[in-house]
């Protein structure tokens, strides 16, 4: 619901982000969910160990949530030597969970066709740049498919993702740009009452 999860003032993010230990250069690649093995998690650490190779900026990962697999992912980090680069959060109220969305400057969901995410729709609904894969059953084309958001082929999905966060990260207006038609996308299509009457007119 748009009324959850939506934008804070710069001031507020910034204010978040020191909060967290984050410095102002660092960008911040979000996930929030259930981690176990099922999920798209690890693809996210590849996607970061892939950034941070090219080094052109510093790349941090801000886990919220936690599961069965958390011990297995944090042994998947340390050997891949991206430790430091990783903030664990554990599971917090979901009242919370939009301030921690808003410190994120990316939010994937990468896997050859993911199925949805409501990390996506709060991530755009938040104004946050979501990006995904445009996979064989098109799902995520029903909520992604515009000027709000990304979707990248399934061929070389985690590293079209990197292109393309790397291509962002130097156009400052395009972010802005994309925000702002995220937030108008949710105001218009992610409401409670429009979202109740897709689910009745689906029935």
């Amino acid at each position: 619901d748009s009324s959850f999860f939506y934008p804070l003032n710069n001031q507020e993010r910034v204010k978040k982000r020191i909060s967290l230990e984050f410095s102002n250069e660092d960008i911040i690649i979000g996930w929030v969910g259930r981690i176990a093995a099922n999920m798209q998690v690890l693809n996210t650490v590849k996607l970061l160990e892939m950034l941070n190779n090219r080094r052109s900026k510093t790349f941090k990962l801000l886990l919220v949530g936690s599961g069965p697999w958390i011990d297995s992912l944090k042994d998947e980090i340390r050997e891949r030597g991206l430790s430091s680069e990783c903030i664990f959060l554990g599971w917090r109220p979901h009242e919370e969970i939009n301030d921690y969305i808003n410190i994120m400057d990316f939010v994937p969901l990468l896997e050859a066709d993911p199925w949805g995410g409501c990390i996506l729709r709060e991530s755009i609904s938040a104004g946050r740049i979501a990006i995904s894969v445009n996979g064989k059953s098109g799902t995520q084309r029903d909520f992604m498919d515009g000027d709000h958001a990304f979707l990248v082929s399934p061929e070389e999905y985690l590293s079209d993702t990197a292109d393309l966060i790397l291509e962002l990260i130097e156009d400052k207006n395009r972010c802005e740009k994309v925000s702002r038609e995220a937030r108008l996308y949710a105001e218009n299509h992610m409401t409670f009452e429009e979202q109740s009457e897709r689910v009745i007119k689906s029935i």
